[in-house]
């Protein structure tokens, strides 16, 4: 092993796991074509500010959340200029119900993954190659941003709420965390067949497959 670094931070909470359709407990997007790691990264972390879940701290003096803070664990492998990388994000974002919190689990892992160049127009671009895999999850919190649970009568009361009064509205959080999953999942598959030549725009060219 010519060299590795790995970083685990470690945040656990309750929450209630949301199955995908199917039984699977993950939705992927694996890719094996040329593609811009740097750039892959920052787009998924553009859609999680488009849709709230990372705060970009406009309006205020905030400064937004950085990529870094989502990572719950961060390891690369360097095997002599070829590298394998894993990383895991942990995201989530509040519901205009306070009853309810969604929280989105992204892991990386990437394998055999080296750079490249491709010609594209008479032009070189720097590239990686390997196989990308992006695990997607989703995970709700019941009881929201509340004190529920804190003693016996508030937890009976949020049992027998839950049960009785709040079905409904549980299944169709978990339908939309669910349609939020797969929008993610197509974004990705849209953003790779693109292609991402240069750091700061995406120029179109002819789709690539996926597993």
């Amino acid at each position: 092993m010519a060299g590795s670094s790995i970083i685990l931070r470690d945040h656990v909470e309750k929450k209630r796991f949301i199955d995908i359709p199917g039984g699977n407990s993950a939705i992927e997007v694996v890719f094996q074509d040329p593609f811009h790691l740097k750039n892959l990264y920052k787009f998924i972390f553009w859609w999680l500010i488009d849709n709230k879940y990372v705060d970009n701290g406009q309006g205020g003096k905030n400064a937004g959340t950085h990529e870094h803070e989502l990572e719950n664990l961060y390891s690369e492998i360097d095997r002599g200029g070829v590298k394998e990388y894993e990383f895991w994000w942990r995201c989530e974002r509040k519901v205009h119900n306070p009853y309810f919190k969604y929280q989105m689990y992204i892991d990386y892992l990437g394998l055999g993954m080296r750079e490249t160049e491709v010609v594209k127009d008479d032009k070189k671009y720097k590239m990686n190659i390997g196989e990308i895999t992006i695990r997607l999850r989703g995970h709700m919190y019941y009881e929201g941003t509340g004190d529920w649970g804190k003693n016996f009568i508030t937890k009976f009361f949020n049992d027998w709420f839950r049960k009785k009064w709040y079905a409904v509205k549980i299944e169709e959080h978990e339908d939309q965390l669910i349609e939020e999953l797969y929008r993610l999942q197509e974004a990705i598959k849209q953003y790779l067949e693109l292609g991402q030549w240069q750091d700061t725009q995406l120029q179109f060219f002819e789709p690539k497959g996926f597993e």
